[in-house]
């Protein structure tokens, strides 16, 4: 009978891979559907994975296969992304589904970053703003920058559209716009600020409207020069430095989907007196629906324009973020996949490297997880 062949990785390496990817021993184990004592083995050598376990492995680590043989762990530059909780969340660390979001989102930001500089693009010319600026001002600055309106806002037909038109927005601006799977259990969203390709990426766990809030409270730690994970929104008022950026990125999110002056008016429409507190949930989902908002966020902005209390946050459905029921259709192409994943525009940057003889094929192929003949559908569609 042959020997079994076995797959002779670098055990510092893979020490490394479990320590990064949020995994302890025993979780990689029971991915593996291995015995502990087993992976023991190959961390401390001289034992060795099957080939079957090996790419077992690969999976569950989402490393590629040549990191395993590579002579010493390798050395990637770290971003400092911020775990942030406001009180009253379970303190946690982060998840391996948040890990791997992230380790990706710094991956093609630091690519798109040098193609940029390669192709001699002009650096995103984002604004700063300190959480002592007003939140008011500072999300009637951000709507100049965007150079979205409420008019323009109120004629989206649906919640979809107005995502997709935000984040239009936002990449016509120089911001990177990633929507990614991360789960349930996971962070709404995380920003990793850098000057030439500042990014924000988004769980799509959630509805659209919930997408929509996330994705511009991001953008408040993009102004504030903070890259963050954000695990959870609106669970009240606090004073730790921690969290004073969760506060104030919350109410400047929750001023540039709507604009105080745009909301007296909706009130007025909805017959709502002035200075009358507001204590149900039908005023929330009526403001909503007219700014394409979840009811979370048009919730928090009643709040903080003292017309509603904590006690009407509360009230809101636990299920209210969550996408609806249905569905079908005939599914999405891997091309059309990637797009809605990475954006149009880091897309664009990578097929304008391609064009111009910076990158290959095999690079594209390599960083978006498309085939040799989706490339060309790659460009229809962001086109």
């Amino acid at each position: 009978m042959a020997p079994v062949r076995q797959v002779p990785i670098n055990p510092d390496v893979l020490n490394w891979a479990i320590q990064t990817s949020g995994l302890d021993d025993h979780e990689v184990a029971s991915r593996l559907k291995v015995g502990i004592h087993t992976l023991r083995g190959w961390l401390l050598g001289p034992e060795r994975p099957k080939i079957s376990e090996f790419r077992s492995l690969v999976k569950v680590l989402h490393r590629p296969s040549a990191t395993f043989f590579l002579p010493h762990r390798p050395q990637v530059p770290h971003i400092d992304v911020q775990f942030r909780q406001l009180p009253g969340a379970t303190a946690r660390s982060l998840f391996p589904e948040e890990r791997i979001a992230i380790r990706e989102g710094e991956h093609l930001q630091r690519t798109i970053k040098w193609l940029q500089q390669e192709l001699g693009d002009v650096a995103c010319q984002l604004p700063q703003i300190t959480i002592d600026t007003d939140a008011e001002q500072a999300a009637l600055e951000a709507r100049k920058f965007l150079d979205v309106s409420t008019e323009r806002q109120f004629k989206w037909p649906s919640n979809s559209a107005a995502l997709r038109e935000w984040r239009d927005a936002f990449e016509e601006s120089g911001i990177l716009v990633f929507l990614m799977p991360m789960g349930s259990k996971s962070a709404r969203g995380f920003s990793i600020w850098d000057e030439a390709a500042p990014l924000i990426a988004v769980n799509t766990h959630w509805n659209p409207a919930a997408r929509i809030y996330t994705l511009i409270h991001e953008f408040g730690h993009l102004l504030t020069r903070t890259s963050s994970i954000c695990a959870n929104y609106g669970l009240g008022k606090s004073s730790s430095s921690n969290t004073e950026i969760e506060r104030w990125c919350e109410q400047f999110g929750a001023a540039v989907l709507m604009p105080k002056d745009a909301i007296s008016k909706s009130l007025d429409d909805f017959r709502v007196a002035p200075h009358a507190s507001i204590n149900d949930l039908e005023i929330p989902k009526k403001l909503a629906s007219r700014f394409h908002v979840s009811m979370r966020a048009a919730t928090l902005r009643l709040i903080g324009l003292g017309r509603a209390s904590w006690s009407l946050y509360r009230m809101i459905p636990a299920v209210s973020d969550s996408k609806s029921g249905g569905g079908g259709g005939k599914g999405r192409t891997r091309a059309v996949a990637r797009v809605d994943k990475y954006g149009r525009r880091a897309t664009e940057v990578f097929l304008r490297g391609l064009k111009r003889d910076v990158i290959n094929a095999s690079d594209i192929m390599h960083y978006l997880s498309v085939s040799y003949q989706e490339i060309n559908q790659l460009e229809m569609i962001a086109s």
